[in-house]
């Protein structure tokens, strides 16, 4: 749950950016993200 739901939010910050600043989008890429007390790994995102 967790995943999507940050999978979504760095669409739409993309998005934003975009907008704002009309650059091209670079297409996706799989990061980890290290929090505490686990990590969530594999996130999909700009």
């Amino acid at each position: 749950m967790t995943k999507g739901i940050l999978e979504k939010l760095m669409v739409e910050e993309q998005k934003v950016n975009l907008e704002e600043h009309s650059n091209k989008a670079n297409g996706y890429s799989t990061r980890d993200l290290l929090t505490l007390p686990r990590g969530c790994s594999r996130l999909t995102g700009p």
